[in-house]
């Protein structure tokens, strides 16, 4: 050995390797190595040369200090053990059955022979300790295949758990660790997460600014639990162009939701809807929890923010709807606000209300064409007859200014409209209505009028002479 060799559990191993020892396969393995120093061009030449044949790595597997070997191809891991390793089995075999035939389905369920896997596991060993003189490997790790029976993991495996902490400790101290490229941090974390799982260690181990640098999605979740979150805020400000920060973000969302934290949404609201770079995208799948909580907070402030900010937006949609952006958003809050027509309760209709005016307040750049229904189920709200709540004629005249104009594409708009007016007691303006919907061909104009003709709450109505006159028709 070199001056390298490492002493783990009092016994001598040149490096750790974590998920050494006797592994079983099915379609693919590979090795990852982490080498101290980044290999120069002559020793990735080297490595390469060496490389045991079935995960004989490209010099595009080289990432800064990490090295990826993976065996190539699908379904043929085994040939090409048995190919490196115990030719003279596969010559047989073709004579009897033709299983090694590239065409040949049964190739699939081909196992190479005993010989030629023991020859493979100690190839690899042979590999990384040969490497290892000459460039220097600070850990290797192979993940076990589970779907293939794992790993019968050796004494070098348990024995570099014992290593985590001063890897750790290396990690946390080293300028270099936080001045990776995206490639090769990508290897490493995938690697540190296999470490983690192998050592039992949970994301709260590490140092905050090595969690940060790895992981920072992790943290997001952690700073979230205390009561001041600004110091999440700031972080979020920081990391809010990491993919899996937002998804953690966004998973904080739905669980702020849940256990009704709404002040912390709030908070993560405001964040992100920042003047200066609001996150578009973030806020279509969410903007209807957004309002809710905002409601729930009596956070005024952030209603307008959020109606200003999410009108006349044309683009920045997540899906191909066909809509423009700012319909999606009323849209996804018309969807939140219908969850509330069925639970019999006065505030949450109330609360139903409130999200229906929000999504109505967000200006679309041009009509909408799909998703109508929030135009539709924002009016049966306002019912007295459906909510028990009175009659606000105020809210009502808005509602209706705002819904109306979409009645052309979803007719049951009228139907719900004729039924304000006549709690209003405008029965020429509910005729009207009842017109439209017949005119526009609505799909339930028998229905309409059966309730017209049975409802109580439409009893003066069917009475109104210009409406007996069309009924008696």
């Amino acid at each position: 050995m070199n001056q390298h060799v490492t002493l783990i559990n009092n016994q001598t191993f040149p490096f750790p390797f974590i998920g050494a020892g006797y592994a079983n396969y099915n379609n693919w393995t590979g090795v990852d190595v982490r080498f101290v120093t980044r290999p120069d061009d002559d020793q990735i030449e080297k490595i390469i040369k060496l490389a045991p044949p079935p995960i004989k790595p490209h010099p595009r597997g080289f990432e800064g200090q990490m090295l990826a070997a993976f065996s190539s191809g699908w379904n043929v891991l085994h040939t090409n053990i048995q190919e490196a390793y115990d030719p003279t089995a596969i010559e047989e075999g073709e004579i009897e059955s033709g299983k090694f035939d590239d065409y040949d389905e049964d190739m699939s369920v081909f196992t190479a022979s005993r010989k030629s896997l023991d020859a493979f596991e100690d190839d690899i060993e042979r590999w990384l300790l040969q490497i290892h003189a000459f460039c220097p490997i600070e850990f290797a790790y192979r993940t076990e295949i589970e779907e293939a029976g794992g790993t019968r993991l050796s004494n070098w495996h348990h024995t570099s758990l014992e290593a985590i902490p001063g890897l750790l400790q290396k990690w946390e101290q080293d300028p270099g660790t936080y001045q990776q490229n995206e490639e090769e941090l990508e290897q490493f974390r995938l690697a540190v997460k296999t470490i983690f799982h192998y050592g039992q260690l949970d994301f709260e181990t590490p140092s905050e600014p090595l969690i940060e640098y790895l992981f920072p999605e992790f943290l997001l979740a952690k700073l979230f639990d205390n009561p001041d979150i600004s110091k999440t805020l700031a972080f979020y400000r920081k990391h809010r162009k990491n993919e899996k920060v937002n998804r953690s973000a966004e998973q904080l969302v739905i669980n702020l939701d849940i256990q009704k934290e709404y002040a912390k949404l709030n908070r993560l609201a405001e964040e992100v809807l920042d003047a200066n770079t609001p996150d578009y995208p973030f806020m279509l799948p969410h903007v209807d929890k957004i309002a809710f909580a905002a409601i729930m907070e009596n956070n005024q402030p952030l209603i307008d923010r959020l109606v200003r900010q999410l009108s006349s937006r044309q683009y920045g949609l997540t899906s191909s709807s066909g809509n423009c952006a700012s319909c999606d958003y009323a849209s996804n809050i018309g969807a939140y606000a219908y969850k509330f027509h069925y639970k019999d309760n006065k505030d949450a209709f109330i609360q139903a209300r409130r999200l229906y005016e929000i999504a109505l307040d967000i200006q679309p750049p041009e009509p909408c064409k799909l998703r109508l229904k929030v135009y539709c189920n924002a009016l049966w709200i306002l019912q007295h007859d459906n909510t028990g709540l009175p009659v606000d004629k105020v809210l009502n005249e808005k509602f209706l200014a705002k819904c109306l104009p979409y009645g052309s594409g979803n007719p049951a708009i009228f139907f719900n409209a004729l039924c304000l007016y006549v709690e209003m007691n405008e029965f020429d303006k509910a005729l009207q209505c009842y017109n439209q919907a017949i005119n526009y061909k609505y799909n339930d104009i028998q229905i309409m009028k059966d309730q017209i003709l049975s409802e109580k709450a439409l009893a003066e109505f069917k009475n109104y002479p210009p409406l007996k006159a069309i009924l008696n028709q």
